[in-house]
């Protein structure tokens, strides 16, 4: 894959992690106190880890 493929996944899973944010929240309550539901807490750090292995791969790739 080349380097700007794999930004666009990396968008992407930026995307989904807000969306997982959004959905655990009450409605109505807008501050931030993290993901109560843990399956959801779950998937929110798997997702972060893709993003800590892409980020990671994007810069060790060479200019392409």
């Amino acid at each position: 894959m080349t380097k700007k493929e794999l930004k666009v996944i990396n968008t992407a899973i930026h995307g989904a992690m807000d969306v997982l944010e959004t959905l655990s929240r009450k409605p109505g309550d807008w501050t931030y106190y993290g993901i109560a539901d843990e399956d959801l807490r779950n998937m929110f750090y798997d997702l972060n880890t893709m993003c800590l292995k892409l980020n990671e791969r994007i810069c060790n790739m060479d200019g392409e």
